[in-house]
């Protein structure tokens, strides 16, 4: 026992190498099978790595091994969660510094540690450092051996992964290769095994021999080798009942780890035993805490036998070595790079090339390394920022060098990609160029009284510099208009200033003035700047209880931008006697006005505030964008909002009970307590009031009589108030509580903003409980019946036609004979049957009635079951169960939570709780029989192959038009886009081919047996060998020889543009024209066709903006690969996204990623917008807006382009260029674009 002590302990740098390694990088021959869902594998991982939390929370990770194999585990060592030791960045000293001729195996464990940790060993601890290249000059370059067996192995191992990396490897090249693997070869022993030392082979050595030689399989010798290495191991398979390949844990880890080097699968048939597995070898070794022991009659955890364990058992889930992992990380990419300065070039265009160990390579990655790498190396200033990384100087040239926007750029093949430098992934022959980038922009502070005689105007330049050219009135833009003024002559002052002589007497009329391109040393023309006359106007302002500035004329200088009421405010208060104190708010809506003389918005605790009018009219823009004219009389003035609340609640049947109103925004009067100050409506409570009591900000109204079911509707009225303003109305519910046996309607009154109605009863209930209202808007809903909870949120709108009746959950005969029979005909279709129907409700009435938003359903106890409904034409359709409570975009979807089962629908039916098991291939039980019919799914009409061929296609009996469309596309992995459900079903796309993309009368049509019906292809049941045809029309169906293509169109409205969308109100109105002419040119189009919706508020995706512009330019759907991995033939948007980057419209986020599903920003729509008008002008002036500091600098061009050309406005000066873009500005900007000139 002694003599294996000593023996482990000599051995220890060995087996840490040996660990170290084994969790890198695997050239694999052959790929074995995926264990990831390996249910006892990942437990005993999982607890592994417990444990070593458990440990991390008091312990430095200094175990090569252990940094090695949580690495191998997925664990992400730079968390926070891990104790790193020093040496990860800093060179060791002492007992563990490393002597570039170390003889043991320390540089191998520094190499695969530091890889571990996310450090480069080529440039080990920030120093010149490389390990690679100090172990490989360790190789005996007569016998090519590293040292002694073990470290022999260890150090092939980890040069041919440093190679693997793109690393400099120093001298291992193909003869020291050949060299090591002869070595290697000749320390074999006769029976196929290694030996730490002697004759006998032994498992551990074995194993690590795989390892080495699992990099040089297409070595015929190394083949012959391995096959024999195979052959011994087997023999060591099962030494004793219950441990593989040796007598402890370590061995058999050693073991694992190799075989697993040269592709073997170790829980296949091939590698059991009596029908075990290597997992039941290592569970007698794990201890209750996840670690290891040594020996399985041992009872203490062993630290190797546990970091080996770990490795081994992650080789063995992911069918990878751990070590051959770490050479999966990016190789070094070659890139072209320049870089021009201000006036030179500082870095020539020339290849660098750039590693990606930690992370794939940026733009400014190539920037680094090419600069850091130059001769002599040249200096640059990175800085960090909300936005991203940045270049702001680069050899002593920074940004803003001309105390403008003037600063560094970058382009990558002749193109500004749409991110940063520190975000754009290098492609391999790149062609990137950082310039230093000009961004004249001319201002002046000159006014011009009308009537001045031959005046001048000092211009001051930022941003670039003045050429000599800059003397010539040519070089400038003079728009005069009818000023009265000409230019007499343009002086240059310096580089940076300039005086424009003018002649003639100004008229008072505005005239504006650029700088052009040869004027300017960057030769790109300056923005405009516009010089009009001062603007008088008349300014008063009252606070809460007075007047702060009596009403009086103001001058105000007018001259760049024009002069806004919000500036009239601030000159005058500015230049009051004394000074009037103010503040002002910048938000995403605009500047407003916070404070005033100390009297602050939300004084009385609410919405009042400070707001201004105009001539006696409140603008509909806020002051700091609205333009002043000359005697505008504004009048800014404190407005009270009053706001009642309650947090009263009156139970039914309550005596004699009070309500406390609250008042924020405003002040009650004395007259607060006269009954006749209030509009106060009792609706079917049958109370009374009796009387009100003020105090301070609150009153209390006692009411007299007992609580019946309804509400109560209370006002303040203007008389009551300070601001003399009504109040908004408040309602305090009085529950309604039913019976659970009888039928009864319910009459909810006009005034009821909220409804709450409860019953005692239990399970399901199936008397009939109606509401009736009195028009189409519902207050808010809260039914509880039975196991059964139905909530209608306020502000909820009826969309069909209706009675005005609301029926509601109520319980019908779950053991209807034909119940089942329907449920399996559908459900078949996903070989499932129905076992039982758990719930079974109507709720609505018998008509169908439509939501404008979903509303909830819930049955109580129910989580577990699966949900469905049954439409009005009798239609089953199953409801989509997701994992979780995420709201989704379908029509009706349901979940589970807290043991009860969720609908979210927005509509009214039958709706079914039910449970179903696998359908069996066995007799009996009704199900359905399968028939065929014949299957196709078209695109002849515009010369494209179809999608599916005629073809036999099995259905069930029950099967819809729809339903076979739906399971045959399933089949081909086709996508499939519709909206509605049942009678209202109707396909929108398919295969990425959509309504409208060949015209405004083109889209899906379907006929059965050369007839085109009249209905959805939701209801209409095929039966046995009918021929369905699925087929593209143009034109309304005349292609397809429909007979009637305006009335019998296979129930289908291809083309037909809508000349009202059901949410039209909601679209806003510098938006509706828009929105109406991108409908009727194709370009956009609603979000379904019953009922049909523009969703003008919702968010636009990538996706959406791709199809879009695609659409807009004429262009065809490119179908092939686009390169990006999140775009699949399957997506809808597959061949607009394709087409939209063959065109140079749109790019990715990154290489190979476009995030179809992201909302796009407005900066991002105008480079793109620009792309597409091939209006891109890298030297257009800058754009006078106010957050120009929120532009990207990669945007900045094209924003400033689709600013000055109008397709894109900003609002009061902000431009807003991270604001999301929504489906109605996307409409106003296409259209805009599409009237360009």
């Amino acid at each position: 026992m002694l003599t294996l002590k000593k023996f482990m302990r000599k051995s220890l740098p060995v087996i840490l190498s040996f660990v170290l390694i084994f969790s890198v990088w695997s050239p694999q021959v052959s790929k074995a099978a995926d264990h990831n869902a390996n249910a006892s594998l990942n437990e005993m991982i999982a607890r592994t790595v417990d444990y070593y939390k458990a440990k991390a929370k008091d312990e430095v990770l200094d175990s090569w091994m252990d940094i090695v194999a949580l690495w191998g585990a997925g664990q992400n060592l730079n968390d926070g969660v891990w104790k790193l030791p020093s040496w990860k960045t800093t060179e060791p000293t002492g007992a563990s510094k490393l002597d570039p001729n170390e003889s043991d195996t320390g540089h191998i464990r520094y190499i695969y540690s530091l890889l571990a940790m996310g450090e480069d060993p080529a440039h080990a601890w920030g120093s010149d450092r490389n390990l690679y290249a100090e172990l490989a000059a360790q190789q005996n370059t007569s016998t090519g051996a590293f040292g002694t067996p073990n470290k022999h192995m260890w150090a092939m191992h980890a040069l041919e992964t440093g190679e693997k990396l793109g690393s400099d490897v120093g001298d291992w090249n193909a003869n020291a290769k050949q060299k090591a693997i002869d070595f290697l070869l000749d320390q074999q022993l006769a029976d196929g095994g290694f030996a730490f030392f002697g004759s006998t082979s032994d498992p551990d050595m074995t194993g690590m021999g795989l390892l080495a030689l699992g990099n040089y399989q297409n070595d015929s010798a190394v083949q012959q080798s391995i096959a024999r290495i195979k052959s011994f191991l087997k023999t060591k398979q099962l030494n004793n009942e219950r441990v593989m390949y040796g007598d402890n844990s370590n061995s058999m880890s050693a073991v694992v780890s190799g075989l697993m080097a040269v592709g073997e699968d170790l829980l296949s048939n091939e590698w059991m035993v009596d029908g075990k597995s290597v997992l039941d070898s290592y569970s007698a070794f794990q201890l209750q805490n996840g670690s290891f022991k040594w020996m399985e009659s041992g009872t203490d955890a062993n630290p190797m036998a546990t970091n080996q364990a770990l490795i081994a058992l992650n080789d063995i889930k992911y069918q990878k070595s751990i070590w051959y992992r770490f050479a999966e990380t990016k190789q070094p990419i070659t890139v072209n790079l320049e870089v021009d300065g201000i006036s030179d070039v500082i870095y020539a265009d020339q290849a660098t090339t750039v590693p990606q160990i930690k992370k794939p390579a940026t733009a400014l990655d190539a920037l680094k390394n090419a600069l850091d790498q130059a001769v002599p190396p040249v200096e640059y200033n990175i800085v960090d920022s909300s936005f991203g990384a940045y270049v702001k100087g680069i050899a002593g040239e920074e940004a803003g060098t001309f105390s403008g926007w003037d600063g560094w750029m970058y382009e990558v093949n002749g193109v500004a990609p749409n991110v940063g430098a520190s975000a754009y992934q290098l492609q391999p022959n790149d062609k990137v160029r950082f310039y230093y980038s000009r961004y004249p922009a001319i201002s002046t502070s000159a006014t011009i009284e009308a009537g001045q005689t031959d005046p001048q105007v000092d211009i001051t330049l930022v941003g670039d510099e003045f050429s000599e050219q800059a003397n010539e009135a040519g070089n400038w833009s003079f728009v005069a208009e009818d000023s009265g003024l000409t230019v007499q002559s343009i002086e240059k002052v310096d580089a940076q200033q300039a005086t424009i002589h003018l002649s003639g007497q100004a008229s008072g009329k505005s005239f504006k003035i650029q700088a052009l391109k040869m004027a300017l040393e960057g030769k790109q023309d300056s923005n405009i700047v516009s010089i009009r006359v001062p603007i008088a106007a008349k300014l008063q302002v009252d606070g809460i209880s007075g007047s702060i500035f009596n009403q009086q004329m103001v001058t105000i200088k007018n001259t760049e931008e024009p002069a806004t009421a919000l500036d009239l405010l601030k000159q005058a208060l500015d230049q009051a006697a004394p000074k009037i104190n103010y503040k002002i708010v910048d938000s995403s809506f605009g500047a407003y006005v916070s404070s005033i003389n100390g009297e602050a918005a939300g004084t009385f605790g609410g919405w009042d505030g400070w707001m201004y009018e105009v001539n006696g009219v409140a603008p509909s823009v806020g002051a700091s964008a609205y333009e002043l004219k000359n005697d505008d009389v504004v009048r800014f003035y404190y407005s009270r909002w009053p706001a009642i609340s309650t947090a009263a609640q009156i139970v039914n049947g309550a005596t004699n009970p009070s309500v406390e109103v609250t008042l924020v925004g405003d002040e009650f009067t004395a007259a607060a307590d006269d009954i006749a100050n209030w509009d106060i409506n009792i609706g079917s409570t049958e109370l009374q009031v009796s009387s009100l009591v003020k105090d301070g900000n609150k009153v209390t109204i006692a009411l007299g009589g007992t609580a019946k079911g309804g509400a109560v509707t209370i006002k303040a009225l203007g008389a009551a108030l300070v601001g003399g303003n009504d109040s908004e109305s408040i309602s305090v519910i009085v529950p309604r509580v039913i019976s659970s046996n009888d039928d009864q309607t319910i009459a909810i009154n006009e005034n009821e903003n909220a409804v709450l109605v409860t019953d005692s009863g239990t399970g399901m209930l199936t008397n009939n409980v109606k509401l009736t209202f009195e028009s189409a808007a519902l207050p808010k809903i809260i039914a509880e019946r039975g196991n059964t909870r139905l909530e209608i949120p306020a502000h909820t709108a009826v969309t069909s036609i209706w009675n005005k009746e609301l029926l509601l959950p109520k319980a019908l005969n779950m053991e209807d004979s034909g119940l089942n029979a329907k449920l399996n005909t559908v459900l078949a279709s996903s070989n499932k049957k129905i076992d039982s129907v758990d719930a079974r409700l109507q709720i609505g009435g018998n008509g169908d009635i439509q939501f404008s938003q979903h509303v909830t359903l819930t049955i109580k106890g129910q989580g577990s079951k699966e949900a469905g409904f049954v439409d009005h034409a009798g239609v089953f359709t199953p409801i989509k169960k997701y994992a979780d409570s995420t709201v989704q975009t379908d029509d009706v979807y349901a979940y589970s939570q807290n043991g009860d089962l969720i609908i979210q629908t927005k509509h009214f039916t039958e709706f079914l709780a039910y449970t179903t098991s696998a359908l069996s291939t066995g007799g009996g039980g009704g199900l359905p029989i399968a028939q065929s019919i014949t299957l196709s799914v078209e695109k002849r009409s515009i010369n494209e192959a179809d999608f599916v061929t005629p073809y036999a296609f099995t259905i069930a009996e029950g099967d819809t038009a729809f339903a076979a469309l739906q399971k045959a596309l399933d089949q081909k992995g086709l996508s499939l886009n519709y909206s509605g459900t049942g009678a209202t079903i109707y396909v929108q796309a398919i295969g990425g081919l959509a309504q409208f993309d060949k015209g405004a009368g083109s889209g899906w049509m379907y006929s059965v047996n050369g007839v085109f019906p009249k209905v959805s292809a939701g209801v209409y049941t095929l039966k046995n060998g009918d021929v369905l045809r699925w087929q593209y029309t143009t034109n309304l169906g005349e292609d397809l020889g429909a007979p009637n293509a305006s009335e019998e169109n296979g129930g289908q409205q291809p083309g037909q543009t809508p000349t009202e969308y059901s949410d039209q109100t909601e679209i806003s109105a510098w938006a509706l024209e828009a929105v109406t002419k991108a409908t009727e040119l194709g370009f956009m189009n609603g979000t379904s066709t019953v009922n049909p919706k523009f969703e003008p508020k919702r968010q636009l995706t990538r996706a959406e903006f791709a199809a879009l512009v695609v659409k807009y330019s004429g262009a065809e759907q490119v179908q092939a690969d686009s390169g990006f991995k999140d775009v699949t033939k399957q997506n809808w948007y597959y061949g607009y996204v394709a087409a939209a980057k063959e065109k140079g419209l749109m790019s990715g986020v990154t290489g190979t990623t476009f995030s179809p599903n992201a909302p796009i920003t407005r900066q991002e729509m105008a480079a793109v917008l620009v792309r597409l008008k091939d209006l891109v002008d890298d030297h257009a002036p800058q754009a006078a807006i106010k957050d120009k500091d929120a532009v990207s600098a990669w945007a900045i061009p094209f924003v400033n382009v689709a600013y000055q050309k109008g397709l894109m406005t900003g609002d009061q000066g902000m431009f807003n260029p991270q604001a999301l873009v929504t489906r109605e500005m996307a409409a106003v900007t296409i259209i805009r674009l599409h009237e360009l000139k």
